[in-house]
Order: C-alpha cells, then structure tokens, then sequence
C-alpha cells in the first residue's frame, strides 16, 4: 500500500468516527496489520493532539446542547439512549469543555443500563485520560460493584448459562492497579484472594494475593485477616514431609509471623494448631536425614540433626524419636568421619552430602529432604 494511500484510509477512519473511546479511536486509525493497544507514550501525544483543537462559539453551543440532552436522558433514567448520546457526542467533540464529565457519564449510563463490560471498558477509557480526577472516587467505587457482583458469581452471559467470574477478577484487578491508595482497593485485593481460595482451589495464587495485601494495606481492616490466609494459602501447598522444605520453613514462618503481630486475632487458636503440625512435619523431615545418615553408618552427622530435632521442635513426635536414638548412638568424639560432613551450626538449612560418594552406594540425601 502506497504512503498517499495509507493516508487517505487514516484520514477517512477518523473522519467517519466510530469509536468509543480514546484507545479505539487511535486504533482504528491504523491498518489493520498494524492495530494493537496504544502505548503510554502514544496516548499521550494523541490526546495533545486532541486538546490542541480549538471550538468555534457554533461548537461550543452545539456541544453543550448534546452534552445537556445526554445527561438529561442519563437523570431521567433512560441508560441506553443517555449511552447512545455520549458515545455520538465523544465522537464528534473529543477533548470539549465537557469531555471529563461525558466519558464518566457514559460509564455511568452503561452501568444503570446492566451493560458491565461497557461500563468497565468506558471507566478504564476515562482512567487513562484523567488518572487524577474528582471523579474518580465514584469510577472506583461503580468498578468494585461491579467486580463483586461478578466475582461472587452473581452475574452470567449467555442466559445465565456461563458464569462471568473471570471478568470479576478483571475488573478488581483494574481497581487495585489503577487506582492503589483507593478506599477500595484493599477490599478489591482481598476479594480477588478469597476467591482464589475458596472458588479455584489455588494455593500459590491465593498466597501471593494475601501476602500482597499484607504488604501493601497494613492498616487495611484486612491485615490481620490476609497474614493468616496466606500462611494457610502456605501450608495448603505441602505435599508431605519428604517433599520440598522450603515450602515447609515458608509456612512455619507465615504462622508465626500472624501469631507475633495478631496477639487477639480471630484464627490465633487455628493457627497454633495447624503451626503445630507444620513443625511437626519440619521435624520429621530433618528426623530422615539423621536416619539416613544412620543407615549409612555415620553416626556423628546423624547426631547433628537428631540434636536440632530435638531442641528446635521439642514438641514434636519426631523430638521424642531423636532422643530416643541418641541414647542408642552414646556418646561420639569430637570429630567427624574423613568423608562425613556436616553443615556448620550458623547454617543448618544447607546441603548435606558426603565428601568422597560411595561408588557401591549411590543413594544420598537429595537437599536434605532425607532421601528415598
């Protein structure tokens, strides 16, 4: 396609109109090889060039008169028509005296007219060009209604077939990226980890979400309750007492992270529970590594972690099978085997392996999780 040509088809498209906000407009604008969403850099030359365009007293005139039927439809409660007459009105005066108040009215008139994915699509439009506003408050608090009602399932497509959570989620999201020092984007973050726990099942997803609002909203009412449903979210991800400690130690961590800073929490007595048997499972695996090392005939690296099971989970099943075996070993010396080695006590999480591997005797511990 020629340069001339190329132009003249950019020239007509945004002649013709037929876009509803700023972002589709700039498409549309492109051949179609070409369309995708526009960048920051290039929203905001565009809507310089928007601004630039300077109104005749005729324009002024007509745009109030649009401008005032539209919002008169809109209080009279006819949705649909007020959407119809703000989308015609944006299209012809973009960037008028009454832009502002026009693009947050056509969210507005979507929502009241049941259209929720307009009305997000109109609000997220009008976020882009004015990311500070007085109006925000009321974008924001439209857009968390209608991502609630979506989330908790609520809402449907298709004759009520499909459910829209999805979108839900979507919408939060926008809620807690666009707008974070909101009132309602703590609210927002914890619904989107609620219903990644209770809804999908998803533990890593549900965690990260919590531990982002633990982080980020301290004096949200949602604090005390996020610290413990991530570290639940935590424990939920544990396979066993074989499988991967890091998992494990992140959980034990999570528990006592949400007992130490909720002294009158709600779930403090579920929490001690469940911390309870994490340390049990901490124990255990640390009990697999000493007994393989039993096996393997090396007492001394044994007595190293039946010594910490014993006396960093004294509680635990396992800490009474330590001392038990300890008594069995006796006293040692003073110094390992030649090939044994043991992690020093300022690092007790590393790595044990022998230092020369028995080639009749391949089997070794894998990081510590005690080995097969």
């Amino acid at each position: 396609m020629t340069l001339p040509r190329t132009l003249l088809i950019v020239s007509a498209i945004l002649l013709v109109g037929g876009c509803r906000s700023l972002n589709r407009e700039l498409n549309q604008a492109l051949p179609g090889f070409l369309r995708a969403d526009p960048g920051k850099e290039e929203m905001e030359i565009f809507a310089k060039v928007r601004q630039s365009r300077e109104w005749s007293e005729e324009d002024l005139a007509r745009q109030k008169e649009l401008f005032d039927a539209a919002k008169a439809a809109l209080d009279e409660g006819r949705a649909e028509e007020a959407g119809d007459l703000f989308e015609d009105y944006l299209e012809q005066y973009p960037s008028s005296v009454y832009d502002e108040a026009a693009r947050y009215s056509l969210g507005e008139s979507h929502y009241l007219d049941d259209d929720y994915d307009a009305a997000h699509e109109a609000f997220r439009d009008f976020a882009a060009v004015y990311p500070v506003s007085g109006l925000g408050s009321k974008v924001v608090e439209l857009q968390y209604k209608m991502g609630i009602e979506f989330i908790e399932g609520r809402r449907s497509t298709f004759f009520g077939i499909f459910s829209q959570r999805t979108s839900g989620e979507r919408i939060l999201n926008h809620v807690v990226e666009t707008f974070p020092r909101s009132r309602r984007a703590a609210d927002s973050q914890w619904a989107l980890g609620r219903f990644a726990m209770d809804e999908e099942e998803d533990w890593p997803k549900a965690e990260s979400a919590f531990r982002f609002l633990a982080e980020q909203y301290k004096t949200s009412e949602w604090y005390e309750p996020a610290l413990f449903d991530a570290a639940y979210s935590t424990y939920r991800q544990v396979k066993g007492d074989v499988y991967d400690p890091l998992t494990m130690k992140r959980a034990e961590e999570a528990f006592q992270r949400y007992l130490r800073e909720a002294p009158k929490g709600a779930n403090r007595t579920e929490a001690e529970a469940v911390l309870l048997e994490v340390e049990g499972l901490r124990a255990r695996q640390l009990l697999n590594v000493a007994e393989w090392y039993l096996k393997e005939g090396k007492e001394y690296s044994a007595r190293f972690y039946l010594a910490k099971v014993r006396d960093v989970y004294p509680r635990s099943e396992a800490a009474e099978t330590a001392r038990e075996l300890m008594a069995e070993i006796g006293p040692l010396g003073t110094a390992p085997r030649p090939d044994e080695v043991v992690p020093p006590p300022e690092n007790p999480e590393a790595p044990t392996t022998p230092a020369t591997p028995d080639p009749t005797n391949p089997s070794t511990p894998a990081s510590g999780n005690g080995g097969s």
